[in-house]
């Protein structure tokens, strides 16, 4: 039975962008410039001053090590995934690892190589990418706060100018459309329509009233998505920290299982 070890290399890989640049750093390296899609995308439309780290986590696992690549079962595949979530969700528990090593056991129990070394990187890419699914979730909805409260900003303004110019009017020369917009993040970008129509200004300064309490609201909703963003953040550098560890119990645990079973 032909065995992989993979050691202590975790075959982690982040990205960090910088002023719309991507480097790609592996441990131990140095960076490289590189075009990728992700999470890292998301920092150009926040800017890179303040938004930079959300683009240190891209999709930051080699994809050779993808479940995809290696010769599993559908079976197979989706108790790697499992085991992938574990990792995110608690660590290296003690229920992890058994359950990792009855994986183990059932792959070498099959007969053929059981190549330790793509398992191990296949089960902590899983892990790194469901966490960044979760951070671009975050991301997302900043940016969504953000673009909802540039749009009521946009129609305050509007608002405004033809109170101004019917500053010594009771009617307004024409009617002004009001605009609903929906402050609920639903994933996309945010939506506005139609809602009816003020033609009078003490109207029109009731909608201005209205909306200026609205924005004040989204830059509540905006500040803690935010914090949001900022502590998933702060979760996938500690999930990259401990990498290390996991990627050595994971490995230390296959080669044992297989020892065992090989006699």
């Amino acid at each position: 039975m032909a065995v992989n070890s993979i050691g202590t290399s975790t075959g982690v890989t982040t990205s960090t962008t910088v002023g719309g640049t991507t480097g790609t750093t592996q441990p131990g390296g140095n960076a490289s410039n590189t075009n990728q899609s992700g999470v890292g995308s998301l920092s150009q439309d926040f800017g890179a001053t303040n938004w930079g780290g959300v683009a240190t986590q891209d999709s930051g696992l080699q994809t050779s090590a993808s479940p995809s690549t290696l010769s599993l079962t559908s079976a197979q595949r989706s108790e790697l995934t499992a085991i992938g979530l574990g990792i995110k969700t608690s660590g290296a528990s003690a229920a992890l690892q058994s359950r990792w090593s009855n994986f183990i056991a059932d792959m070498a129990s099959q007969g053929g190589a059981v190549d330790a070394n793509a398992l191990v990187e296949a089960v902590l890419r899983e892990a790194y990418l469901q966490n960044t699914e979760d951070l671009r979730f975050y991301a997302e909805k900043v940016k969504f706060f953000n673009e909802l409260k540039k749009q009521i900003r946009t129609e305050l303004t509007n608002a405004r100018s033809v109170l101004a110019q019917n500053a010594s009017n009771t009617n307004l020369s024409s009617a002004y459309t009001k605009q609903q917009f929906s402050v609920t993040f639903y994933g996309g970008a945010p939506t506005s329509s139609s809602g009816g129509s003020c033609t009078t200004k003490a109207q029109l300064e009731d909608y201005i009233k209205g909306l200026e309490e609205k924005l004040n609201s989204v830059g509540d909703d905006a500040q803690l998505a935010n914090v949001d963003l900022q502590n998933m953040l702060q979760k996938q550098q500690q999930t990259l920290q401990m990498m290390s560890n996991i990627s050595k119990m994971l490995n230390d645990t296959a080669l044992a299982v297989i020892r065992k079973i090989g006699g």
